[in-house]
């Protein structure tokens, strides 16, 4: 009879168990769509802001740090909301009904983003030379992640970006006409520009001979 007890009880925390499971909201995590939703905002304000810097100036003026600020907000505003997307399943929740179709950007009088046709590559520390791909006006610099789906233009794992401390999406080079510029991605152990660590999502001008550094991995930039 103890063995029966045991059986029924057994039971019973098994019914219970599953009706509690049941009963747990289906759906993403409510503090992963907050956490998004507030980057969205946050991003979006970005966008407005660079915008409004660059319609204090006549057409055809506007500073390359400015619209390499500008590009670099509307792309993490659209991989945020990628990212949301992806988490709800492509469709607006009550609270966000606008996230995923937002309004198009205000147009601005600005520059043409060219392709530069200077060459540039870095130069690391051990002589090794990184041309960088061209036809481009971007370049993430990073570490490949097939799992993760992260493939940058410049990887440097083969140079020792995982011991170096470089992370898998680390910075990006930007050139807007005839101006370079580097943007750190929030990387874990920063990137500094002569020596001098600068600040996350905000542009920073280089030129032929900036010394770089992803993490503990330094490099110099060379045109030409």
């Amino acid at each position: 009879s103890f063995i029966m007890a045991g059986l029924d009880a057994a039971r019973a925390e098994l019914a219970k168990t599953e009706a509690a499971l049941a009963a747990l909201p289906s759906g993403p995590d409510p503090a992963e769509v907050a956490r998004l939703e507030a980057l969205l905002a946050a991003h979006r304000d970005t966008v407005a802001q660079y915008e409004q810097m660059a319609a204090r100036y006549p057409a055809g003026s506007v500073p390359s740090f400015i619209m390499a600020g500008l590009d670099a907000a509307r792309a993490e505003l659209a991989k945020t909301e990628a990212d949301l997307a992806a988490l709800i399943g492509n469709a607006p929740t009550a609270s966000s009904p606008t996230h995923f179709h937002p309004a198009a950007p205000t147009p601005i009088a600005t520059p043409i983003v060219e392709t530069s046709p200077v060459v540039a590559r870095l130069i690391l520390a051990d002589g090794s030379e990184i041309m960088l791909p061209p036809g481009k006006s971007e370049y993430v610099i990073g570490r490949e992640d097939p799992v993760s789906n992260i493939f940058p233009e410049i990887d440097l794992t083969p140079y020792g970006g995982e011991t170096g401390g470089v992370s898998r999406q680390h910075a990006r080079i930007v050139c807007v006409g005839n101006q370079w510029s580097i943007i750190d991605l929030n990387s874990t152990n920063h990137t500094r520009v002569n020596g001098n660590r600068i600040e996350p999502q905000t542009p920073t001008p280089i030129s032929d001979g900036t010394k770089l550094q992803f993490g503990r991995l330094v490099a110099t930039f060379r045109l030409g």
